[in-house]
């Protein structure tokens, strides 16, 4: 295998969990434009648990990003209204 092939070429975290098979999975790629990476696309991507049916928070939600700069209420609707601290912690 090449060097270009050991490294890790996703910046992104991974969503989903090893179960999800894609034709893509065995690609080799390597990305030149800075398009391919998307910053929001990083931060969402940690707003998230995807594993099947056994997702604990499968799509973010609107209120993340005010909650993450400190907006109280958006705090309370998340952790007390919706109650995604006990599905979820992390």
């Amino acid at each position: 295998m090449s060097s270009i092939g050991l490294l890790n070429k996703e910046r992104i975290k991974q969503v989903f969990d090893n179960d999800f098979n894609t034709p893509e999975n065995d690609k080799t790629r390597a990305y030149f434009l800075s398009s391919t990476y998307c910053v929001s696309g990083q931060i969402f991507s940690k707003l998230v648990h995807i594993k099947g049916l056994n997702s604990k928070r499968p799509f973010p939600k609107g209120l993340d990003i005010p909650a993450v700069f400190r907006s109280k209420t958006a705090q309370n609707i998340l952790l007390n209204e919706y109650e995604d601290c006990g599905k979820w912690p992390e």
